[in-house]
C-alpha cells in the first residue's frame, strides 16, 4: 500500500469582513473539512480564534484561497502561520 503525503497548504477563509489564514499541521487532512460552514468554523476555532462560534451547515464562510506551500514560487514570501484580519 502506498501512502501519499498531502502538500503543505495555506488556507484563507472569509467570514463577514474578517479573513482567517492558517497552515494546517503537517499531518492534518483537510479532505471534507472545507465542505460547509459547520466544518470551516471548527477549523477557524482550532487554528485562529478559539471564541469563533460553531456555525450550522451553510455557505457563509468563503474559501478565499488554498495555496500549495511545497510548490516552488521564487520571489514570494511564505504566509504567516496564523493570521486574523
Amino acid at each position: 500500500m502506498r501512502h501519499f503525503r498531502m502538500p503543505r497548504t495555506t488556507v484563507t477563509l472569509l467570514y463577514g469582513d474578517r479573513s482567517y489564514s492558517f497552515v494546517p499541521d503537517a499531518e492534518e487532512n483537510l479532505k471534507g473539512r472545507l465542505s460547509c460552514d459547520c466544518r470551516r468554523s471548527i477549523l477557524i476555532r482550532d487554528y485562529c480564534d478559539s471564541n469563533f462560534p460553531v456555525l450550522n451547515c451553510g455557505h457563509s464562510i468563503a474559501i478565499v484561497s488554498l495555496t500549495d506551500l511545497d510548490r516552488k514560487n521564487p520571489g514570494s514570501a511564505p504566509p504567516l502561520q496564523r493570521q486574523v484580519s
